[in-house]
């Protein structure tokens, strides 16, 4: 067999595996990009005051006046019910 033709059959070949695998990629393509497309949107709600202490109060005080910052803040973004709080 001559060279010319070897390489003739075997570039059919090559050609012949390029277009099973083109297939096979563009027939997975459509099943991957629905399952992008279906993604949700999330939700973010942002806090972004910090409290202000008195800072001539007892430690408990202190702490009481945190957790109450804290109760009205959440008790802004909650009702959304978002996904992520920053």
């Amino acid at each position: 067999m001559s060279s010319l033709l070897y390489l003739e059959m075997n570039a059919k070949s090559i050609y012949m595996k390029f277009r099973i695998c083109a297939l096979v990629v563009l027939s997975l393509f459509p099943a991957a990009s629905a399952r992008v497309m279906a993604a949700n949107y999330i939700t973010v709600a942002t806090i972004g005051a910090v409290p202000r202490l008195d800072e001539n109060q007892d430690p408990q005080g202190l702490v009481n006046q945190v957790i109450e910052f804290w109760k009205k803040e959440l008790g802004q973004v909650l009702p959304d019910k978002p996904d992520l709080i920053v």
